[in-house]
C-alpha cells in the first residue's frame, strides 16, 4: 500500500512537471492532484525532491535488474541498451 501511494505521488509529480518547473510546484497542489492528505504525503516523503529521489532509486533498481537478466540470458550489449 505504501509503495502504491509513493508511485501515485511520483506519477502526479511528473504529470505536473509537464506544465510547470519543479521550483514552482507546491506540495499542496501535488496532494490535491493525488487526492491524498498532506499527512499521507509526509508519511512517505520529506519534500518534493524526495519524490524525485525515490523515482531515481527505482530507475536504478530497474536498470540493475535488466543487467542481471541480460547476464542470465547472454544477450548482446546492444539489446541490453535497448531494454534500458
Amino acid at each position: 500500500m505504501k509503495t502504491d501511494i509513493k508511485n501515485y505521488v511520483v506519477e502526479a509529480l511528473f504529470e505536473l512537471l509537464k506544465s510547470k518547473e519543479l521550483k514552482n510546484i507546491k506540495i499542496v497542489e501535488l496532494v490535491k492532484l493525488t487526492g491524498i492528505s498532506r499527512t499521507s504525503f509526509y508519511n512517505n516523503f520529506k519534500n518534493i525532491e524526495d519524490v524525485i529521489d525515490y523515482k531515481i532509486e527505482n530507475v536504478v533498481i530497474d536498470i540493475k535488474n535488466i543487467i542481471t537478466l541480460n547476464k542470465l540470458r547472454n544477450k548482446s550489449l546492444k539489446k541490453l541498451l535497448i531494454e534500458i
